[in-house]
């Protein structure tokens, strides 16, 4: 809608663009309609996690450059600094944040946007969230709530693994929960997606998807990652490196068939399971987890993403996955304290090492969760 508007509501700014390889309108990437604009003037890029082109691998760092097309001066958020400078914003009129999410509490673009609302508040000019739609539908919030680590970029606030908001209103909800200090002043602005609605996963198609990340190539890998990421913290592939990034559990002492056999008969809505095999090329992905190895693997095929409930599957994925791993003498979670971070709680590793039922794992987050919706009503934006 801004761009739409030629810009009028910014009308002579000079703008900084917080932004990825997803800012695209119409096939045009923001920072060249900004640029070729008369209404406003580009003074600076800020590039997240992966960088400006969302080619970095998770957790590599990035340094400063130079837009080559423009001229601009790119700062990266994902380096030495994780907010703008003061210096870097001295020249600035107002922020803009243009970045398709996953709708994830521990996807690090949500802890970017918190992080530059602060510094916008602290140097008094606007920060302006252009909307983009929840690829999850946006409909239900799923997961444990997360416990606060203030200095962590996967667990910046308290809302749960899926949390089924938009950026523009999960930054509404940060300034007015109060999530981060020194938000109160702050001129925060939400220029909504045009006809968006909640619950209508079909008007986000993999034709139109731009991976946020290299991990996330598909929808289908963006919809399974909000249960499947906990796998990170495992001696299991999720799939990284293969077809299937996110939507895919493997290991060479799996036993696929009767995986997929089991979690099928657990009659989990909107997914079935299927046993296939995968080989990971670390050309792809450097830190695969058995690299250039052919290994059994399970692939989770959602097929009704309005149906789907992405957290309570992880749960029951990994709890077949325990009872093979205990079964063979083999261990499942190997870094348990990044597990307990992406998982928000120590309740879900706790329930899966001691064999609780999986229904009693779910149930088990479901009174803060709906605490949560509270808090999540009063700042909704679509029907």
């Amino acid at each position: 809608m801004l761009v739409v508007e030629g810009f009028s509501s910014l009308t002579g700014m000079t703008i900084g663009l917080i932004v990825n390889q997803t800012a695209v309108v119409d096939g045009v990437h923001l920072i060249d309609l900004v640029a070729g604009s008369t209404a406003v003037e580009l003074g600076a890029v800020f590039a997240p996690e992966h960088g400006l082109r969302g080619l970095a691998d998770a957790g590599e760092l990035a340094v400063d450059g130079v837009d080559e097309r423009t001229g601009v001066p790119v700062h990266s958020l994902y380096g030495a600094n994780r907010q703008p400078t003061l210096d870097q914003l001295r020249n600035l009129d107002a922020l803009v944040y243009d970045i398709q999410d996953v709708g994830c509490r521990f996807y690090t673009y949500i802890a970017t946007m918190g992080l530059a609302m602060q510094r916008a508040a602290e140097t008094g000019i606007p920060f302006v969230v252009l909307d983009r739609p929840e690829p999850q539908g946006g409909t239900r919030p799923q997961g444990p709530i997360g416990a606060v680590d203030v200095g962590s970029f996967v667990s910046p606030y308290p809302i749960p693994s899926a949390y089924a908001m938009t950026a523009g209103e999960l930054a509404q909800a940060i300034k007015g929960e109060a999530w981060l200090p020194g938000l109160q002043s702050l001129d925060l602005r939400v220029i909504r997606v045009d006809g968006w609605r909640r619950g209508r996963i079909g008007q986000t198609t993999e034709s139109d998807w731009v991976p946020p990340s290299p991990a996330l190539p598909s929808l289908q890998s963006a919809r399974a990652y909000p249960g499947t990421v906990l796998l990170e913290a495992t001696t299991l592939s999720y799939g990284s490196g293969g077809p299937w990034p996110f939507s895919s559990v493997g290991a060479p002492w799996l036993d696929a068939d009767t995986l997929a056999a089991a979690l099928n008969g657990r009659s989990l809505p909107g997914v079935r399971f299927e046993s296939v095999t995968m080989t990971a090329d670390p050309a792809i992905a450097p830190r695969a987890r058995f690299p250039n190895q052919q290994v059994p693997a399970v692939r989770i095929a959602i097929t009704e993403p309005a149906a789907y409930e992405a957290v309570s599957t992880g749960v029951h994925l990994l709890a077949e996955a325990f009872a093979q791993a205990d079964a063979g003498g083999h261990r499942v979670i190997d870094r348990p304290a990044t597990f307990d971070l992406l998982a928000g709680s120590t309740s879900i590793r706790a329930g899966l090492e001691a064999g609780l039922p999986t229904a009693d794992i779910v149930a088990g987050w479901q009174v803060e969760l709906a605490a949560f919706e509270q808090i999540r009503g009063r700042y909704l934006l679509y029907p």
